[in-house]
């Protein structure tokens, strides 16, 4: 099944950080001020996997990014879908009859590339330090027999951090060899960063779009709308066939919650819809008595717009806490190609849902557990001052 739909398309750490079968001995951080243009590197398939472990996690030089043990689900949604072009686009039998095509990856939200979980590292549960979204393309390109360009936007509005982020980026993605002619790295606010990314993108090969922002507001409607519609043609058996590009998209629920009639523009902002249309009818239902999810509103609403561009709904999973007790963000998935939307929904979100459920869940426990555990030591700690 899974070679007839391909060609439509046109282990994780462990104690010593063995990234998806790859042992390199790493080298301390040397930045690369002087060359913001420096290409990336890295490993082909017969070679060997990246090894972050020695890789300092500090705040002064902004070598990975801290975050929370939740994230970690976000970049395997991300890890997901691109092995399904490593693993079954590029497979043996396409790559003899010539139906692998080129695939071009763009990194709107890129940092340094790489994460560490202060949380997971303390209590020792789950990998402490993992590839971000930018390691995972450069990863994903790098594995693949005909790699596009790798594109990746590294911005931070603190002068100084942007600096050092940017530099990190380099430095950590200069280990993939093999596409380091293909990685273009730039620094800008999102809209120009978008522009200069469409410029060099043909929308008649596969491109994939990893719009991860770190907060609601840095993702307006009209960057989503505008590189959603940049489409191409191609002919297949004497037809035009429509490509659209493929978008993965991080939706920060929580932020548009809170403001939902605080700030009710945000919403607007970032889902494209007037404020006199939505809110309304939102309010109408609350002041009716009715029971609604603000987050569940948003949600559909954003959903449909996006339905509206692709002529196929999103695919949607949801990233609860490490604690597991609320949502903290939505992961969308869209595109409209037909295996590519079905591979995602029927082998990556299983593929997600196995690993959660076998590893993740277990990790999140025990990090919950134990800093539950903590504050309650603490707690009764305070009580003999």
């Amino acid at each position: 099944m899974l070679k007839d739909i391909a060609p439509l398309f046109t282990d994780e750490f462990n104690g010593t950080y063995n990234y998806r079968g790859i042992d390199i001995e790493s080298k301390p951080i040397t930045y690369m001020r002087d060359n913001p243009q420096q290409k990336g590197s890295g490993l082909t398939k017969e070679g060997q996997k990246m090894d972050y472990s020695e890789i300092e996690d500090n705040d002064n030089d902004f070598t990975s990014e801290e975050v929370k043990y939740h994230t970690r689900q976000k970049h395997k949604f991300i890890e997901c879908y691109l092995n399904i072009w490593t693993e079954n686009v590029d497979s043996e039998e396409n790559r003899q009859n010539k139906r692998v095509p080129s695939l071009d990856i763009i990194d709107l939200y890129a940092a340094s590339g790489l994460v560490t979980c202060d949380d997971a590292k303390e209590y020792h549960a789950g990998d402490y330090q993992w590839p971000g979204s930018a390691l995972l393309a450069a990863q994903c390109l790098e594995n693949y027999s005909f790699p596009g360009k790798l594109l990746l936007n590294s911005y931070h509005k603190n002068p100084e951090k942007c600096r050092r982020q940017y530099d990190a980026l380099n430095t950590n993605i200069e280990k993939f060899r093999k596409i380091r002619n293909k990685i273009e790295i730039t620094s800008q606010t999102i809209e120009p960063a978008a522009e200069w990314a469409l410029r060099q993108i043909n929308p008649k090969y596969p491109n994939i779009w990893i719009l991860d922002p770190y907060a609601v507001s840095e993702l307006p409607w009209s960057v989503v709308e505008k590189i959603g519609t940049n489409w191409g043609q191609y002919k297949s058996k004497g037809k035009n066939i429509v490509r659209k590009p493929e978008l993965i998209i991080t939706f920060m629920t929580p932020d548009l919650q809170r403001n939902i009639t605080k700030n009710p523009h945000i919403i607007s902002d970032a889902i494209g819809i007037s404020e006199s249309e939505w809110l309304p009818p939102y309010l109408e239902k609350i002041n009716r008595g009715e029971k609604i999810n603000a987050r569940q509103y948003i949600l559909d609403l954003y959903a449909q717009k996006l339905s509206a561009m692709y002529e196929k709904p999103p695919i949607i999973a949801e990233i609860k806490s490490t604690g597991q007790t609320n949502i903290v963000y939505c992961m969308l998935f869209l595109t409209d190609n037909n295996a590519g939307h079905y591979m995602m929904k029927l082998h990556g979100l299983k593929e997600l849902e196995q690993w959660k459920i076998y590893q993740w869940n277990h990790d999140a426990k025990i990090i919950t557990t134990k800093k539950n555990n903590d504050k309650i030591g603490q707690k009764d700690l305070s009580e003999w001052f």
